[in-house]
Formats: C-alpha cells, structure tokens, sequence
C-alpha cells in the first residue's frame, strides 16, 4: 500500500515515543488513522526501514536509488518517443529505435513503462462466405481425416472419437 508522508512521519515519531516498540506503533497508527481491525497497518519491516531513512538522511522518504543514473530514459526521450509513435504509428519499435539512434529494448521499454502502449500486429481475418455458413452447420456429422471425410456414426456405443482419430478413420478391432 502506498503510505502518505502523513503516515510515515507519524509512525515515526511514535515508534520513538514507544521506546522503539514497533507493536505499540501499530496500535497507535490503527487508533491514530481510525483504521478498522482488518484494515492494513505498516508492518515491521516497513516501520523499520522509515526509522533508518529517518536516521540516516532526516527525512522518511525512499533514499535516492544507489547505481548509474538513467542515461536513455530521460523524460526528454520519452517525449521524443511518444512523438516518432505519433507521427507514423504502423512503423515498427525497432524502426523508431534506428531512428532516434536508442537502443530496441529501450524504446520497447518506454512504450511499455512510461507510455502504457502495449504491442500488439494487426491481422487481418477473412469474411466467411454463404458457403461457409453452410459447411458449418454440416461439419458435426463428419470427422476430417487424412483419407477425407468420414460419416459421423450416430450414437454408435462401440465407437468413440478417439478410436477414429487414433486410427485415422479406421475403427480398432
């Protein structure tokens, strides 16, 4: 669940007046925010891992990811993205990828994460004619085999649908 700055600060400092008892915190975040018997609390984890972000740079929030700082998903490439898509939507991911000189996977990764498209290929179906129709409603009473087609027995007890598809057509013995 997503807590609030509210939240976070709150149990905070309660953890701190409990002396660090993260039960009481608990109770008092319930009783605090209203909150129902079965309705969600931050747990032990979560209260611990604000407590150390607290210490560690005064503030609750999530500490700054550690690691190389994103190079290609810029907010600036993402607009550059949505604009190439916009202006020729039936190219290709990887055609805009050439392009705009960024990497495949991370133009598909842009669409998918920043921009919510998901991809997808047009096919195209055939109509199915009159004639169509009408071997449809005929097909139940005949089994396609490799020899062609064979009539369907009605309500035969020694035959099943697999004796004829397993012997292609032929009954077992």
């Amino acid at each position: 669940m997503g807590w609030s700055g509210e939240h976070r600060d709150f149990a905070v400092e309660t953890f701190f007046k409990n002396n660090e008892s993260v039960i009481a915190t608990q109770r008092a975040f319930r009783r605090h925010f209203r909150l129902g018997r079965r309705a969600p609390v931050p747990d032990r984890k979560t209260i611990l891992l604000w407590v150390s972000n607290m210490r560690a740079t005064g503030s609750t929030l999530k500490r700054k990811p550690p690691g190389r700082p994103r190079s290609v998903r810029t907010p600036e490439n993402v607009q550059t993205v949505r604009a190439s898509i916009e202006q020729s939507p039936r190219r290709s991911s990887r055609k805009h990828a050439a392009a705009l000189r960024i990497s495949d996977r991370s133009v598909r990764r842009m669409l998918h994460q920043e921009l919510g498209m998901h991809p997808y290929k047009m096919i195209l179906a055939q109509e199915l004619s009159e004639r169509d129709w009408k071997t449809r409603r005929t097909f139940p009473g005949h089994l396609i085999s490799l020899r062609g087609d064979i009539g369907w027995p009605n309500r035969s007890p020694d035959l099943t649908p697999c004796d004829f598809f397993f012997s292609l057509g032929i009954p077992k013995s």
